[in-house]
């Protein structure tokens, strides 16, 4: 005959309690280092993106130019996507652990589980939007919007596959005007590099854009963190452009038949821009 076991004291109880506990934070910290590295691979590889668009952009040939472009479209930033997807939108389905089982079954926790890992993956997301916008913009002279970039980061290439996907990351309000913030020094350079070259029509036109979105993004600066020194950079962004813009108009009148001359000054713009970029 069997004795009955013996009901469990009130040390094993806290002992298995703070067991669980530290099974918690472990998988936590875990996710959480999982999604920062993910976040840095997307840096760099959006990083990498910005410096061939802006090869790209010195293109002359029109036709030759949006080729590349589109090329950059289906290879580089298919790239990044597949981060997204392989490695960020993996951790927020795997992340249903963390709830209870009727959560898990009901489909809760996941916008639960993005706001908590948010700040690990910010990083990632801001030089996306940037490398993405710049594209978007160097194709077709316009603002990507935010339902545009949350149709990107969809847990499927092709939006009309079906089931339908699923987004990988909810983009915020917030973090798209954070990524765009920073798009402003590309387009800061892009002019440069556009006025070296002779075309003022597209240092022109990159100088309206970034008055624009800087009009817009003022009234946010008190909603938005961290927007507000982001406004700084972008205002010196604009300054640059307009500097560079005026002393092309003015010291080309007074070099006029010294082409060599400008040629200098234009260099040294680029030098400055080069000197005092990210």
């Amino acid at each position: 005959m069997t004795s009955p076991s013996a009901p469990p004291t009130r040390a094993s109880l806290i002992q298995s309690q703070f067991a669980s506990f530290r099974t918690y934070l472990d998988a936590s910290n875990d996710k959480r280092e999982r999604l920062i590295k993910a976040s840095r691979d997307i840096t760099a590889l959006s990083k990498k993106l910005i410096f061939h668009l802006h090869r790209v952009a010195l293109v002359r040939a029109p036709q030759k130019r949006a080729q590349q472009l589109e090329e950059a479209r289906g290879k580089q930033l298919e790239e990044i996507l597949g981060v997204w997807r392989e490695r960020v939108g993996v951790e927020w389905e795997e992340g249903e652990e963390e709830k209870g089982e009727g959560e898990r079954e009901e489909g809760k926790g996941r916008p639960e589980v993005q706001w908590k890992y948010a700040r690990a993956v910010q990083g990632g997301l801001e030089e996306f939007i940037e490398a993405v916008s710049f594209l978007h913009y160097l194709q077709t002279s316009s603002l990507l919007t935010l339902t545009q970039l949350r149709e990107l980061l969809t847990s499927s290439p092709t939006p009309s596959s079906s089931p339908a996907p699923k987004p990988i990351l909810d983009v915020s309000p917030a973090a798209y005007a954070l990524g765009l913030a920073d798009l402003t020094g590309e387009l800061m350079r892009l002019s440069i590099n556009a006025i070296g070259k002779g075309d003022h029509d597209a240092a022109r036109s990159a100088c309206a854009f970034v008055r624009e979105l800087k009009e817009e993004f003022d009234p946010l600066q008190p909603y938005v963190r961290d927007l507000r020194k982001k406004m700084d950079v972008m205002e010196a962004s604009l300054r640059k452009i307009e500097d560079a813009s005026y002393t092309v108009a003015v010291r080309g009148a007074e070099y006029r038949d010294k082409p060599e001359m400008l040629q200098e000054v234009i260099r040294r713009l680029g030098a400055e821009v080069e000197v005092g970029g990210d």
